[in-house]
């Protein structure tokens, strides 16, 4: 299924994804933040271009950031980022089916499998490829 192309970013989150060298061949890059956008907790970030799924964190609490993502084909995952506030991104490359579709969110976790904090709806479905 072909979904409509569009670019679902907030200017916080897409400001820091692409000042990184390597977002910055894909035009089209999504991102939600997890908490208030006065003062998000970090950020996932979609970019068709490689199929990555990179998770940012730029607050200070002690929570790790975690992108969760979705196939319309059945896949799914987690990416998290441990590495703690204004560290560098963490940036994982999941080979999608290019002619499939995918959305995700973005959330705060208390550890690995603890408790969720500040989550972002899930995006509409978007193409991959």
């Amino acid at each position: 299924m072909r979904y409509p192309k569009r670019v679902v970013a907030t200017a916080g989150a897409a400001a820091i994804l692409l000042a990184a060298p390597a977002a910055s061949a894909d035009p089209y890059v999504h991102c939600q933040e997890a908490g208030p956008s006065a003062a998000p907790a970090g950020a996932a970030c979609f970019s068709g271009y490689g199929d990555r799924i990179t998770v940012l964190d730029t607050l200070a609490d002690g929570y790790r950031v975690v992108g969760d993502w979705q196939t319309d084909y059945g896949r799914s995952g987690e990416c998290h980022n441990v590495n703690g506030a204004d560290s560098v991104p963490v940036t994982r490359d999941y080979s999608m089916r290019e002619d499939s579709g995918m959305r995700f969110r973005a959330r705060t976790r208390d550890g690995r499998q603890g408790i969720d904090h500040a989550c972002s709806y899930w995006t509409e479905w978007m193409n991959i490829g």
